[in-house]
């Protein structure tokens, strides 16, 4: 699991939406006490399942990117999940041990949340995007 993951962080470093984020893209959990900069992104693995089809043994990662914005207009949200798309539709990861089949979009949740910040209560725009990265193993 750990070569995909450092291939995933090798992709996202050198792509457009890290630097709109300003390096705000965290693996698993904000970094920090409580959000104050947006936006930004958290990822992480919701499932990880290895298929053994005869000789063949291919893994099938759900990984989770959700994007978080304050402002209250769609624009910034919206082209967080472009960047998103650019950087991962139809893409390969390089990965060290493995070989990338495929990286495809399966869902999206939008939602709006209200947090507490040191500044009091504020809303937020939140996109959950699941993309399946299958590669074989070998």
């Amino acid at each position: 699991m750990n070569n995909i993951l450092t291939a995933l962080a090798t992709k996202i470093s050198a792509s457009t939406l890290y630097s709109t984020l300003s390096g705000r893209m965290w693996l698993d959990t904000y970094q920090g006490d409580s959000p104050t900069t947006f936006p930004y992104c958290v990822y992480s693995i919701v499932s990880s399942v290895l298929e053994k089809t005869f000789a063949d043994e291919m893994r099938n990662t759900l990984i989770q990117f959700s994007l978080y914005s304050s402002s209250s207009s769609v624009a910034e949200i919206t082209g967080l999940y472009n960047d998103l798309k650019t950087l991962l539709d139809e893409s390969s990861l390089s990965i060290t041990s493995n070989k990338s089949i495929s990286i495809e979009e399966v869902n999206l949740v939008t939602s709006t949340e209200n947090i507490t910040t040191v500044d009091g209560s504020q809303e937020i725009r939140a996109w959950h995007v699941d993309y399946e990265f299958k590669t074989s193993v070998g």
